[in-house]
């Protein structure tokens, strides 16, 4: 850990820090949203229940879980209202991530 912030290292980003600035606009986010989406979730936990999901339904989605869908996809909505309140830093960093998820 360093003065500045820590290591991006497990969301693979070895080079990049986080600061202060950068964790705070995460947590404003997840306190803004938490009355509009079900859970108070934290920006890594929506990344990866969105991928999951994108992954699921590249399989082959199983109807079975269909009642599931609108809480699966709230995932998507909560990364979309999320990011404008998200440091310039912080999307940066993940967008590459919601980019391949789209391709």
């Amino acid at each position: 850990m360093t003065k500045k912030g820590l290591s991006c290292k497990a969301a693979g980003m070895e080079s990049e820090l986080l600061d202060a600035e950068d964790y705070a606009s995460v947590l404003r986010a997840t306190q803004l949203l938490s009355s509009r989406y079900l859970h108070g979730m934290t920006l890594n936990a929506r990344m990866e229940a969105w991928a999951e999901f994108v992954a699921d339904v590249e399989e082959g989605f199983d109807t079975m879980w269909a009642w599931e869908f609108d809480n699966d996809m709230a995932h998507r909505d909560w990364l979309h209202d999320a990011w404008p309140i998200l440091t310039e830093r912080v999307c940066q960093l993940r967008q590459s991530e919601l980019d391949a998820l789209v391709t």
